[in-house]
C-alpha cells in the first residue's frame, strides 16, 4: 500500500495548484463575481489565496469565491489529486492515498459533481465504474 510520502511525491505543490487554478478560472481576466466589473485591486495574498476587491462595487473576494472550493480545508494539491484519480481509483483508495477520510473525498467527488449539473456542464465519464459500498 503507498504511503504518504510515496504519493506526495506526485502531488503537485500548492503553488502549482493554485496557478493551474488561476489561469483556468481566470482565464478572461481577473472580474468581480458580484457586478462583473474587470476593475479589480490585487490586495494580495492570505493563506496561499490571492484576494481581490472590486473598483465598482466595493465587494471582496479571493480566488475560490463562487466556486466549489470557497470553503475547502485542504490544501488544493490534493483536491487536485482527487479529481484526476477519481475516475480510475475508489474513494477509499485515494483516501488512503492522501491520508483523508473517505467521506472527505467523496464529498469532493459530489461538490464538483454538483456543480457541473447546476451549471448544465455535461460530465464525461469513461465506460468504467467503480461503486463504493
Amino acid at each position: 500500500m503507498p504511503t504518504k510520502n510515496n504519493i506526495k511525491r506526485f502531488v503537485i505543490s500548492e503553488n502549482e495548484a493554485l496557478d493551474i487554478f488561476r489561469s483556468v478560472h481566470w482565464s478572461s481576466g481577473i472580474y468581480c463575481p458580484i457586478c462583473g466589473s474587470f476593475k479589480i485591486y490585487n490586495r494580495g495574498d492570505r493563506s496561499n489565496k490571492r484576494r481581490y476587491s472590486c473598483k465598482e462595487c466595493g465587494t471582496f473576494f479571493n480566488d475560490f469565491t463562487g466556486t466549489p472550493f470557497e470553503k475547502s480545508r485542504i490544501p488544493f494539491g490534493q483536491v487536485l489529486w482527487i479529481l484526476t484519480n477519481i475516475h480510475n481509483k475508489s474513494f477509499k483508495q485515494v483516501a488512503e492515498e492522501l491520508q483523508l477520510n473517505r467521506k472527505t473525498v467523496a464529498r469532493y467527488h459530489k461538490l464538483i459533481r454538483e456543480h457541473l449539473l447546476k451549471n448544465n456542464i455535461e460530465p464525461s465519464f469513461d465506460d468504467k465504474f467503480e461503486f463504493d459500498e
